[in-house]
């Protein structure tokens, strides 16, 4: 908004050959100040400009940061799982492995019992003697 002197420069009483050349003044005012708004209005839509741009930059690092993250997240997890089941299946191994031992063991150990109890019965029988 251009505001004018109430109070008139020297030599100019607002009308006339002086007022003329106020008006010149005036526009050449005007001009610059909508010369000035023109180039803020260029510099503001190239501000524009460079913010959506850093904004959809940001995205797509956003973006390819979050599936780097989830693709390094699934490899994660395949090996934790394929820990987990060799865990298992060694784990699942020694408990057969035990198991097995154990019954060789009562096998042996019935066997060991059994042995001079089949030994004396037969000869009992053989002999034809009954107990």
């Amino acid at each position: 908004m251009i505001v004018r002197p109430t109070v008139p420069f020297a030599g100019c009483d607002g009308v006339g050959k002086n007022a003329s050349r106020d008006l010149g003044v005036d526009e050449d005012i005007l001009s610059e100040v909508l010369a000035v708004e023109r180039e803020i209005g260029v510099k503001l839509d190239a501000e524009r400009q460079a913010a959506r741009e850093w904004l959809d930059r940001t995205r797509s690092e956003i973006e390819q940061a979050k599936l780097s993250e989830l693709t390094a997240l699934k490899a994660s997890v395949a090996r934790e799982e394929e820990a987990a089941k060799t865990a298992a299946h060694d784990k699942a191994a020694a408990i057969l492995q035990q198991a097995r031992t154990e019954a060789e063991r009562i096998r042996r150990l019935e066997n060991a019992r059994l042995i001079p109890i089949v030994r004396h019965d037969v000869l009992v029988i053989t002999q034809g003697r009954a107990t």
